[in-house]
């Protein structure tokens, strides 16, 4: 898993959060939109970064978090409408997830 430094292009988002085995838990009264990112398997995690960021700029948000899960290795994105920033708040255990990674402007 590579550190989000390995990233060049962030778009001002700060990185907050990197580990594996961990979900976000929803900030409490935070709008929730989550959506698995297409063609994502075949995705880097700079790529899948940028990517989650677009659909962050779609949907409207405070913070997103994106985790790499499943047999087949999709990235799910999940924007949230409040501003997290809180490494601790990835706290759901989720054995599935190989890449965890938040982020906050």
């Amino acid at each position: 898993m590579p550190p989000p430094t390995a990233c060049s292009s962030l778009n001002g988002f700060t990185n907050y959060y990197y580990g594996a085995g961990f979900t976000e838990s929803t900030p409490a009264g935070a709008r929730v939109s989550s959506t698995t990112l297409p063609g994502s398997s075949a995705q880097d995690v700079c790529t899948a970064v940028n990517n989650c960021q677009k659909y962050y700029v779609l949907v409207g948000g405070g913070s997103f978090s994106l985790y790499k899960t499943g047999s087949a290795g999709n990235w799910v994105c999940t924007v949230y409408s409040t501003t997290g920033s809180d490494p601790a708040a990835f706290n759901v255990v989720n054995n599935a997830v190989t890449a965890a990674y938040g982020y906050s402007k």
